[in-house]
């Protein structure tokens, strides 16, 4: 939401408004975790604990599709390991399509994920540099999280869960592809990322997390100091 502010209401105004703003694990690039809750259901998605009572309320929330990740490989044809277009319905499993176009009719599936293209384009637009300086990223290390999900197009697009290639750089729901957006240019001489191990809901109330952004926003010499010593 932030960055979309910042990108399409203040545009030219954002340099003399904003003076830092700091993100706490936000998945600039989505999440795979949320191709699992259109698809089996992922258990306490939104507090709902029943995978169907989950499923059948994401399918029809806009924000889940936003949050389609959107890095090069977070989905991939399982033969040929190239990268797979999720916003485009036929890419996905059969029968999802099938159902979804007898609830809600036949365009909805794809306008829904239309309207996530456009969303997830915008988030990933460049910033001039002294407003990308501006920005400062916390994410969470150490956790095992999905960086990459295979479709088997031979068995009607049928997403491999339980074959997820994962990795601990992420919190256990958001990898680092996407927690971080230009990171090699954005940390390239001194400012460094916040690593911090834990999951994902855990991240805004970590002791460090909270104490690190205060020393950010604060004139204080000890939290200078204290920052230093992260």
């Amino acid at each position: 939401v932030i960055k979309w502010y910042v990108s399409r209401i203040l545009e030219d105004q954002a340099d003399n408004k904003i003076d830092k703003i700091v993100t706490i694990a936000t998945p600039y690039r989505g999440s795979l975790k949320a191709v699992e809750a259109l698809l089996p259901g992922a258990r306490n998605f939104f507090g709902l604990e029943a995978q169907k009572a989950m499923r059948r309320a994401s399918r029809t929330l806009p924000g889940v599709y936003q949050l389609l990740p959107s890095w090069g490989k977070a989905v991939v044809n399982k033969y040929s390991s190239e990268p797979v277009d999720i916003f485009n319905k036929d890419a996905w499993q059969k029968n999802l399509i099938e159902k979804l176009e007898k609830r809600y009719g036949k365009d909805f599936f794809q306008e829904m994920l239309n309207d996530a293209r456009s969303f997830t384009d915008d988030i990933n637009k460049e910033y001039k540099p002294e407003i990308e300086q501006r920005f400062y990223y916390v994410y969470g290390v150490g956790s095992e999280t999905w960086k990459e999900v295979k479709v088997d197009p031979e068995r009607g697009n049928r997403f491999e869960f339980d074959k997820a290639v994962e990795d601990k750089e992420g919190d256990g729901t958001v990898h680092t592809e996407s927690s971080v957006v230009n990171a090699a240019e954005r940390f390239k001489d001194t400012k460094k990322p916040i690593e911090l191990g834990g999951q994902h809901a855990e991240m805004p109330n970590h002791g460090a997390v909270q104490d690190y952004i205060v020393s950010l926003f604060s004139k204080s010499e000890y939290l200078k100091t204290f920052e230093s010593k992260i």
